[in-house]
């Protein structure tokens, strides 16, 4: 019987991308197969890759009721209440809402003539009030960077994509370890090694200022 991995084939790579879903990252999770290779045999195959709307697509709808953020949008709530409300950041949500043919208020638009459900209002003010009553964010994540199991994230992360940034492809330069999902609305997910990426620090700046596309790399679409 042939001992073949299963992703030197084909038939499996394309199906588990393809037919089931799963990004590259996912399936690096699950096979147990670096990104590098699955590229690698991705190319070596010419299977075709997902756009990156598709694939950010795909990655919503696994997580979220993606229609409710098309509700509340149209209900009145601006993209910044949204975000307030669900775990996921503005600039992934206004793409999303264009994708799926919603057109994007201007801000005179957005502040004239709203009328947001009361149970949505009270929504966002619990949710608001309830991270005031609490200790500082900064302070708890300043501490929880400290941990041992937190710098052993970020060693793993480091070593798996060689010390290379991931954006620009140099390496030596002082680095960092990016969280795909957002370090502050996924805690359950900030110890996961494919959930993270390396970044030098000018591309890790310039991500978090909207000065390069937040998907930035073939694992996340």
């Amino acid at each position: 019987m042939s001992r073949t991995s299963p992703y030197k084939n084909r038939e499996f790579l394309y199906n588990v991308y393809w037919n089931n879903n799963l990004s590259i990252g996912e399936i690096n999770e699950k096979y147990g197969i670096s990104s590098r290779s699955i590229q690698d045999w991705f190319k070596l195959f010419n299977i075709p890759m997902r756009t990156i709307s598709k694939g950010l697509s795909i990655r919503l709808a696994k997580n979220h009721n993606i229609q409710q953020y098309i509700e509340a949008y149209k209900n009145g709530l601006s993209l910044r209440e949204i975000s307030k409300i669900y775990p996921v950041d503005r600039n992934t949500l206004k793409n999303h809402l264009i994708n799926n043919g919603i057109r994007i208020k201007t801000n005179g638009e957005q502040l004239t003539g709203r009328k947001i459900p009361r149970d949505i209002v009270e929504k966002i003010r619990l949710k608001t009030t309830g991270r005031r009553k609490e200790n500082p964010i900064s302070t708890k994540n300043e501490l929880f960077r400290k941990r041992d199991n937190y710098k052993e994230w970020r060693k793993e992360v480091f070593e798996r994509d060689n010390y290379i940034c991931q954006h620009c492809g140099k390496e030596g330069n002082i680095l960092n370890a990016h969280h795909i999902y957002e370090f502050s609305k996924h805690k359950d997910k900030r110890l996961i090694v494919s959930n993270g990426v390396t970044l030098c620090k000018k591309c890790h700046f310039n991500l978090h200022r909207g000065k390069i596309n937040p998907i930035i790399q073939l694992r996340l679409i």
